[in-house]
């Protein structure tokens, strides 16, 4: 994993077209992530409680 979150970074890779948004793709590596598959998974594991409206 990262060695510690870098809140600049992250918005500095932020895009902007109407609404704020960031490329998990391109930022996965900052989270500490160096494969696809590991951060995709992670991304489908918490979907279902973004979608019940539950915070993390």
């Amino acid at each position: 994993m990262a060695e510690q979150f870098d809140l600049e970074l992250f918005e500095n890779d932020a895009h902007q077209n109407g609404i704020r948004y960031w490329i998990a793709h391109d930022f996965m590596q900052h989270l500490g992530y160096e494969s696809w598959n590991t951060f995709k998974s992670v991304i489908i594991d918490i979907l279902p409680a973004l979608k019940d409206g539950d915070s993390y």
